[in-house]
């Protein structure tokens, strides 16, 4: 008998939460949460949150954003049909932010619009893939640059950027997730 197994501590008894065996054998399925903070199940990850939020008010999770933990924090806004999203992501100083569409819609154009008319860089015209799978729409990444270096600034630029691509209005409903990490070391 091994010494770094104490058979006499095994059970029969089902975890709590589980009311069969089933119940422990599937993984986890996400719940309509809409925070999960200290405890959360992902290694690296020190808060998490996910809901919807209404167009006038995305400058308040944008400030957060921006006054987040100094390891650093992605918050993420889409569409409900996920045809656009825009992505802010802040690593330590340093604050990045993109807006993904797919190849060939409306979205694609007027996006390229409003970053012509706000003298934004356009994405390089040689960026699609020699090869990809057939019949999966292919998404384009803009990089918002420059990009705004406060909150207020940033959630007006993104406030016009969802109404101009996607005909929001300011009680349009907005997806959004938020992920603030940890230091990995």
């Amino acid at each position: 008998m091994s010494k770094l197994v104490n058979y006499k501590k095994r059970s029969i008894t089902l975890p709590p939460g589980c009311k069969d065996l089933a119940d422990l054998l599937q993984p986890a399925r996400p719940s309509k949460l809409h925070t999960l903070s200290a405890g959360c199940a992902h290694p690296g990850i020190r808060r998490q949150e996910s809901g919807s939020v209404r167009l006038s008010g995305i400058g308040q999770d944008l400030r957060v954003l921006f006054q987040s933990h100094p390891y650093g924090a992605i918050l993420t806004l889409r569409t409900s049909e996920n045809r656009f999203a825009v992505n802010f992501t802040r690593m330590g100083p340093e604050m990045f932010a993109f807006a993904v569409v797919d190849e060939n819609t409306s979205e694609e154009r007027l996006l390229r619009e409003f970053f012509t008319a706000r003298g934004l860089e356009l994405p390089s015209t040689k960026w699609t893939p020699a090869t990809f799978v057939p019949g999966l729409p292919v998404q384009i990444t803009f990089g918002v640059s420059p990009l705004p270096s406060d909150a207020s600034a940033a959630s007006e630029l993104l406030k016009e950027l969802f109404r101009d691509v996607c005909a929001f209005r300011e009680d349009s409903e907005v997806a959004f997730h938020y992920y603030e990490m940890t230091n990995a070391t």
